[in-house]
């Protein structure tokens, strides 16, 4: 599932979890990322 996460002061990020850990919509969330399954994508 990808989920959309908008940090305050941040910009929107993308990220993938499994179905049984995705959060509710709107909830408060803490992100880790593995360096190593991190992709990062140059925008405009």
């Amino acid at each position: 599932v990808t989920v959309r996460l908008t940090p305050e002061n941040a910009p929107v990020l993308e990220a993938e979890c499994a179905l049984r850990d995705t959060p509710d919509e709107g909830a408060v969330v803490g992100v880790r990322f593995d360096e190593a399954e991190t992709v990062v994508l140059a925008g405009e």
